[in-house]
C-alpha cells in the first residue's frame, strides 16, 4: 500500500497556514507603553490575565493554523493506492481465461498457501476458472486457452449465457499433461484472438518453471499497449518442495554394470527417500525390483540439490524398458524415470563352423569356444553347428552369431538377416574358404564392406606379419581404452582386404598396422555386423592366443547380446512432443500402444511412424501381437520438474505500467470533511465566554 497525491504541487500553497500566526503576533502587538497615575498599581493583575489570554489564544491559533492545512492539503488530492489481485472481471467486455496445464501444476500440499492440500494445483485452479466464467456478468465475451500444449480450447464468443456455459464446460473437462507449458505460445494465442481491442486476460498458473514468465515480457507490454489487463491467479505452495528423478543411464560395472540414478531436489530441507528400480520382465511378466535408500541435499544459492543412486545389475536380465521411482508426494508426475536396459548376458550364442579341424586345435572355432565358456556373461550356452545346421538359428533363443570361414553363405543368408534386422549380432571372421564373390553377391545386404581379395603381410611386418594399431574410439571397444597397448602384441600375416568405406553407413574401429581395416562395423536393421578380417584360428594370425582375445570376444558378445532381438528399436520421448519411429518400408499395418496398454493413434510416413505421447512410460510398436517394431521409453521434461518460482506476472505488469491493475482511495473528500469539523470547533471555540478580569480584580482587592 503507497500514499501519493494527484496534485501534488498544491502542497506549496501550505506556506498560507502561516497567516493566522501573523494575524495573531500582529493583534497582539503592543505599539506604545506609558506608565501612569493609578494603573501600575494593576501591572501585576494584567500581567496574569494577559498570560491566561495567550495560553488560550494559542490553542484557538492551532485549531485554525490546522484547518488552513487541511484545506490545502485537499486541494492537493490524496489518495491510498495498493496491488489489487481481485477484482470483477467483465468491465472490458472480453474476457480470455489461461489455464495452466503443465506438469508442474500437479502440486500437492498448497495448505501454506491457503488451498486445500489434498487436491493438485492443477484442480483447484481449473475449479476457480469455472467459477469465474459463471460469475460473469451478462453479455460478456468469454475464450479459454491452455499451456501445455499451448491451444486454444474456446474462442471468443457472442456473449450469450449458454455459451459462457459451454466454455465453462469446456475447462471444467479440461485434463491437466505430464508435459511441459508453454506460457509464452499462449500469450501469442491470447494477442490473436484479441485483435487489438482490449480485454482482460486471467492466467491460472503456479508461475514456476526456467524463463516462463520472463519470455512474456513482450506479450504483457502489447497486451497493456492495446489497453488489455492481465489478472494472474497464482496457485503455488509459499514454500515449493519436489524431489525429482531426471536421469538413469547403464554402463559398466561389476557383476552385470551399473545404473547411476541422478535425484534433484528443489525443497528447503534435506530429505531421506525411497529409491527404487524395477528390471524389464522375463517374457513371462516376473520382474525384480532393487531398493536404495538416500539423503537429497536441500536446495540452496547455487542451486538444486544433487545426489546419484547406483544399482549393481544382475548378471542376467533380459532387455527391455526399466524403470526407477523415488517416494515424494510433492509432485507425484516426475517421480518415475523409464530408460532402455540392453539385454544383460546374453543366454545362446550360435557359433557356425565353416572347417571343423582334425583336432581340436585344429578346429576353426575352439578358440572361440574356449573364450566364450568363463565369460562374466552368466556361462551363456554355445551352440556349435556345421552351416548346414542353420535352421536351428531362433531370434528369441540367440543373441549373437559367429560365422568362421563358411565357404557359401548364400543358404544362411535368408535366416542370417531376418535375425539381423531384428536385433541379433553377427560376427563375419574370414578365412581360405571364403570365396570374395560369393560373398559379396549373397550378403551384400550384411557385409559391412565389399571384400576385394586376400592380401599377405609378411613382407611388411616381418615373420609375425604386421601388427593392429590403436583402437578406434568407439561404444564397442570402450573398455580397451584404458589399456592402449591391449592389441598391440595381436599380429595377422594374411587378411582380407575389403572396399573403402563410402559415408557413414559402416565405420572402421580396429585397423592394421599400415592402415589396412582389420574390424568393421555396419548397422542393419535393429541389429549389428562386424567384419574381422583376419581368422578366429590361428591360420592367419596369432589373435586367438593373445591375452585381449578372451577379452575382445566377451565385449563383443556382451554389446551385440544386448541388442533386444526380436524386441526391434530402441527410442526415447517426452511427454507432449514429437516422436519419430524408425520401420521398415514394407512393414504391414503398425499399431501404437502406450503404458496402459491401450492402441494410440499414430501418423505414418515411408520409413516413419510420427506419434505425441501423452504418459510416462514404455510404449511399444507392433505388427499385432507379434513381433515388436520399436520400444519407446517416454518421460516427463525435465524443467517442469523446477518448481521454484521463476518471476511475476503482476510485476512484470507492475514494471510495464505501474497504474494498471492498481486499486485506489480519494482522501481529498475525507480532508475537507475533517476540516470542516474542525472550522466550527474553532469558531465555536472563539465564541465561549471569556470572566472579566475588572470583577475579579474587585474581589481580590476588597479581601485585601
Amino acid at each position: 500500500m503507497s500514499f501519493a497525491f494527484l496534485v501534488p504541487a498544491a502542497l506549496g500553497l501550505l506556506g498560507l497556514a502561516l497567516g493566522p500566526v501573523l494575524a495573531h503576533l500582529t493583534r497582539q502587538a503592543i505599539r506604545d507603553q506609558r506608565l501612569f497615575g493609578a494603573t501600575l498599581l494593576l501591572d501585576r493583575l494584567v500581567s496574569r490575565l494577559e498570560r491566561r489570554r495567550q495560553l488560550a489564544d494559542r490553542a484557538l491559533l492551532m485549531l485554525r493554523i490546522l484547518v488552513v492545512g487541511l484545506v490545502l492539503l485537499a486541494a492537493a488530492q490524496p489518495e491510498l493506492r495498493w496491488p489489487q489481485t481481485r477484482s470483477e472481471l467483465g468491465g472490458t467486455g472480453r474476457v480470455i481465461i489461461v489455464l495452466d496445464n503443465s506438469m508442474s501444476m500437479d502440486q500437492r500440499g498448497l495448505a501454506d498457501g491457503g488451498f486445500d492440500s489434498s487436491r493438485s494445483a492443477y484442480d483447484l485452479a481449473r475449479a476457480a476458472a469455472v467459477a469465474a466464467v459463471g460469475e460473469l456478468p451478462s453479455g460478456t465475451r468469454v475464450a479459454a486457452v491452455l499451456t501445455a500444449p499451448a491451444a486454444v480450447l474456446a474462442p471468443l464468443t457472442a456473449g450469450s449465457s449458454s455459451e459462457a456455459a459451454s466454455v465453462a464446460a469446456l475447462l471444467g473437462s479440461a485434463s491437466r499433461t505430464d508435459g511441459a507449458g508453454d506460457l509464452h505460445a499462449a500469450m501469442v494465442l491470447v494477442r490473436s484472438m484479441m485483435q487489438g481491442e482490449p480485454a482482460e486476460v486471467v492466467v491460472y498458473t503456479d508461475e514456476s518453471g526456467p524463463g516462463q514468465v520472463a519470455a512474456c515480457e513482450e506479450d504483457v507490454q502489447r497486451i497493456l499497449a492495446v489497453g488489455g489487463a492481465l489478472v494472474p491467479r497464482v496457485y503455488a505452495p509459499a514454500s515449493p518442495s519436489n524431489i525429482a528423478v531426471t536421469d538413469a543411464t547403464y554402463g559398466e560395472g561389476l557383476e552385470g554394470g551399473t545404473i547411476r540414478v541422478s535425484l534433484v531436489s528443489y525443497g528447503a530441507k534435506a530429505r531421506e527417500v525411497t529409491t527404487t528400480l524395477t528390471l524389464p520382465g522375463d517374457g513371462e511378466g516376473k520382474t525384480s525390483a532393487l531398493t536404495s535408500f538416500v539423503t537429497v541435499p536441500a536446495l540452496t544459492e547455487a542451486g538444486p540439490g544433487m545426489t546419484e543412486v547406483q544399482f549393481t545389475v544382475p548378471r542376467q536380465v533380459e532387455g527391455g524398458v526399466a524403470r526407477v521411482t523415488v517416494d515424494d508426494a510433492d509432485l507425484p508426475a516426475d517421480n518415475v524415470r523409464v530408460f532402455h536396459l540392453p539385454r544383460i548376458g546374453a543366454s545362446r550364442v550360435l557359433v557356425i563352423d565353416g572347417d571343423p579341424g582334425s583336432t581340436p586345435t585344429r578346429s576353426e572355432t575352439y578358440f572361440l569356444e574356449r573364450a566364450l565358456a568363463p565369460t562374466g556373461l552368466a556361462r551363456p550356452a554355445v551352440d556349435v553347428i556345421a552351416p548346414a545346421g542353420i535352421a536351428v538359428l531362433d531370434p528369441s533363443v540367440h543373441r549373437v552369431v559367429w560365422m568362421a570361414n563358411v565357404a557359401d553363405p548364400a543358404p544362411l543368408v535368408p535366416r542370417l538377416a531376418e535375425f539381423v534386422r531384428k536385433g541379433g549380432g553377427l560376427v563375419l571372421g574370414m578365412g581360405e574358404n571364403v570365396a570374395v564373390d560369393r560373398y559379396n553377391a549373397a550378403m551384400d545386404a550384411l557385409l559391412p564392406l565389399a571384400l576385394r581379395k586376400v592380401r599377405d603381410l609378411v613382407d611388411s611386418g616381418g615373420a609375425e606379419g604386421a601388427p593392429l594399431g590403436a583402437a578406434e574410439r568407439s561404444d564397442l571397444l570402450s573398455p580397451f581404452d584404458r589399456t592402449p597397448g591391449a592389441f598391440s602384441r595381436v599380429h595377422a600375416r594374411r587378411v582380407m582386404t575389403v572396399e573403402a568405406p563410402v559415408g557413414a553407413e559402416s565405420e572402421v574401429l580396429l585397423r592394421w598396422e599400415g592402415g589396412l581395416p582389420a574390424l568393421v562395423r555396419r548397422h542393419v536393421g535393429s541389429g549389428q555386423v562386424l567384419l574381422w578380417t583376419s581368422t578366429l584360428d590361428l591360420g592367419w594370425g596369432n589373435f586367438p592366443v593373445e591375452a585381449v582375445f578372451p577379452a575382445f570376444v566377451e565385449r563383443v558378445t556382451s554389446v551385440l547380446g544386448g541388442q533386444t532381438a526380436g524386441d526391434g528399436a530402441a527410442v526415447t520421448g517426452i511427454v507432449g512432443e514429437p516422436v519419430s519411429v524408425p520401420v521398415a518400408a514394407d512393414a504391414p499395418e503398425l499399431e501404437l500402444s502406450g503404458p496402459d496398454g491401450k492402441l494410440r493413434a499414430a501418423e505414418r510416413s515411408g520409413t516413419t511412424l510420427h506419434f505425441v505421447p501423452d504418459a510416462v512410460g514404455a510404449w511399444r510398436v507392433s505388427i499385432g501381437d507379434a513381433d515388436r517394431v520399436a520400444a519407446v521409453a517416454v518421460n516427463t521434461p525435465v524443467a517442469e520438474s523446477d518448481v521454484r518460482h521463476d518471476g511475476s506476472i503482476a510485476a512484470r505488469q507492475a514494471a510495464l505500467a505501474p497504474d494498471r491493475m492498481m486499486a485506489r482511495f480519494s482522501l481529498g473528500a475525507m480532508v475537507v470533511a475533517v476540516a470542516a469539523g474542525l472550522l466550527v470547533a474553532a469558531t465555536v471555540w472563539a465564541a465561549r465566554p471569556v470572566p472579566d478580569p475588572v470583577a475579579g480584580l474587585g474581589g481580590d482587592d476588597a479581601s485585601a
